[in-house]
């Protein structure tokens, strides 16, 4: 059975080791986890990844499986339609960042989602209108996973906020970070 799209796709976009693939969908399904987040967030992102193996198409991100390594066999299509928008550090990552980057993500591999946490987060501001961020070293969100991943390398993409309060919103305006797609 063949790919869909080629899993070496990543390279047409000139894509490195480090980018940041923001999920922007415009009309997700109303029962989503992406409308949840969006809710939460007050954001248009709803995920965030960070490339792994751009030859392999390789991706990094926490999902409901824990922060995995995997194949998106779907981000041509989905950068294409502009629902993936791509960011790079503006500080170019030296040869030593990028494999620190490679060695904390492999580190941080499998590490549990916080479905916890999302939803602790929903029912708090259901019952008193305010946003808490809870700390939980042992799950991880998207958007903290890869905050943490780049404070590994003492290259924090939000500095004002701590990794397990930033959003891939936050991330997406983040001033050390520009978009190349």
């Amino acid at each position: 059975m063949g790919y869909p799209y080629d899993v070496t796709s990543l390279e047409a976009y000139n894509m490195q080791v480090g980018d940041l693939l923001l999920f922007y969908q415009q009309s997700p399904p109303v029962f989503s986890m992406a409308n949840l987040v969006r809710l939460i967030t007050g954001s248009h992102y709803h995920h965030i990844a960070i490339v792994y193996s751009p030859p392999c198409g390789l991706i990094a991100e926490s999902m409901a499986e824990g922060f995995i390594v995997r194949k998106r066999l779907d981000l041509k299509e989905l950068i294409d339609k502009g629902w993936i928008h791509v960011f790079r550090p503006k500080k170019k990552l030296t040869n030593k960042e990028r494999d620190a980057l490679i060695c904390e993500i492999e580190r941080r591999y499998q590490r549990p989602y916080g479905f916890r946490d999302w939803f602790g987060l929903l029912f708090y501001y259901l019952f008193t209108n305010q946003w808490i961020f809870p700390k939980s070293p042992k799950h991880m969100t998207c958007a903290e996973a890869v905050e943490r991943v780049y404070q590994s390398i003492e290259r924090p993409l939000v500095p004002s906020k701590d990794a397990d309060a930033v959003t891939p919103g936050d991330q997406a305006k983040s001033k050390k970070l520009f978009r190349i797609v």
